[in-house]
């Protein structure tokens, strides 16, 4: 379940994994701090926000 995307059960290419695995270790180590993660990832806030609803995060819960 952690592996599939949105939608009709397609599951995700490595990239993805691999671009889920490195948000959700990000968010985690930034108690859930948007900002914090996108700057610890070097990508804008605006690309984290995209990525988070493409590979299906947005209701995730992250840090401590």
């Amino acid at each position: 379940a952690d592996y599939r995307a949105l939608g009709a059960g397609r599951r995700l290419t490595s990239l993805e994994r691999t671009e889920r695995e490195a948000i959700v270790r990000a968010l985690d180590e930034s108690d859930g701090n948007k900002s914090l993660a996108a700057h610890r990832l070097g990508v804008a806030r605006s690309t984290l926000y995209r990525k988070i609803r493409a590979l299906g995060l947005e209701n995730e819960t992250f840090g401590s």
